[in-house]
């Protein structure tokens, strides 16, 4: 494991190189000067790292779980003596431990399977992950595509159905540890708060590289939780209060969470049940400010501009963290239409009712 400095390389870096500066789990969070001399700091970060291993601090582990004997550490002050050192001397020696168990490297890719840049291009160098393949195991590694062919970022709903294929890939593998990097939150350009919904009840063989990445991750205690959606023109109280209570004792009200997205009509009418029924809320409003989001459709109204595609985005962090779907349509609602579409992409258990005609319904129960 070579100690390089990132000043003195030339571009484009080899493909094993992983920059251990501030911003990585194995950052070093103490500044030459403000907290004493080189050697100084260089011992801090050794205490700071050997605690984090006695605590088995998560983050720090899965770090370093990522490296292997042919990753190359990149700082900024090799050949000087650095935290890069340690890191490298702690890996040796706790090597065995590091390894007792597989380790599955995952990264955020394209569907193109082309592995040319960031986690990508490491997954292909160090874990084996190879090229044409866009999606699922590869290597020692498994790929969630971010971009499609064109490289072009995939919209949230896209994204969360590959969250949830990848979480039932970990749970068939229980002997081995998923290593997940911040997918989607570097060359895809997502912030964290984007993408973590979407990793919503991660198995207990998933570790999350990122400590605020893995902050940003529900792990909700409440077994069902049931999103309430559909039509803003839907106004009929009682039907959806009927058909609430209905499916509450079908699918077992003693837990039981609702979900939902804040709108009106069905939204609000599901909040409304679930608060006279004494059942917890949890509220995902759609960020229509957020003009700024990859994907965005950015439309103005009354001199403001919004994101169009924001009430989609809502859906997927719905997908994500449901277990049920009770969906209120007037069979024309686009809004709707998507949510359940998400739903069924994700594995969510839906049932739809078709307000319209009553008699009309769909169940898959």
């Amino acid at each position: 494991m070579r100690i390089l400095n990132r000043h003195r390389l030339t571009k484009p870096w080899s493909a094993e190189t992983v920059y251990v500066g501030r911003g990585h789990p194995l950052g070093n969070p103490y500044r030459i000067g403000q907290d004493g001399t080189r050697e100084e700091v260089i011992e801090q970060y050794r205490t700071w790292l050997e605690d984090a291993l006695r605590r088995e601090n998560p983050h720090v582990l899965a770090a370093l779980r990522t490296l292997r004997e042919n990753s190359d550490l990149v700082c900024s002050c090799a050949p000087a003596p650095c935290h890069g050192d340690v890191i490298a001397e702690i890996w040796a020696r706790e090597r065995e431990r590091l390894e007792a168990r597989p380790a599955v490297f995952v990264f955020g890719s394209n569907l193109a399977g082309r592995h040319g840049a960031g986690a990508a291009r490491y997954a292909a160098a160090v874990f084996g992950a190879a090229a044409g393949v866009g999606s699922g195991p590869t290597g020692q590694s498994y790929a969630i595509p971010t971009k499609d062919e064109r490289l072009k970022t995939l919209p949230l709903e896209r994204i969360a159905p590959e969250v949830r294929a990848f979480y039932r890939y970990a749970e068939g593998h229980p002997d081995a540890d998923f290593l997940v990097t911040p997918i989607g939150c570097g060359l895809a350009g997502y912030r964290k708060e984007w993408i973590a919904p979407l990793f919503a009840t991660p198995p207990r063989n998933v570790w999350f590289t990122d400590a605020g990445f893995d902050a940003l991750v529900s792990r909700p205690v409440v077994v069902r939780r049931v999103i309430v959606a559909g039509s803003r023109s839907v106004a009929d109280r009682r039907l959806v209060f009927d058909a609430l209570d209905r499916l509450a004792a079908k699918w077992g009200g003693e837990r039981f969470e609702v979900v939902c997205g804040e709108a009106r009509g069905a939204d609000a009418l599901g909040r409304e049940w679930a608060r006279e029924r004494g059942y917890p809320v949890v509220a995902m409003p759609a960020r229509w400010n957020a003009t700024d989001a990859p994907c965005a459709i950015v439309h103005e109204k009354t001199g403001r501009r919004y994101n169009a595609r924001a009430g989609m985005d809502r859906n997927a962090w719905m997908a994500a963290y449901g277990t049920h779907l009770a969906a209120f349509w007037d069979g024309e609602s686009s809004g709707t239409r998507h949510m359940i579409k998400t739903a069924e992409a994700c594995g969510v258990h839906t049932w739809v009712k078709i307000i319209s005609a009553p008699s009309d319904s769909r169940a898959n129960q």
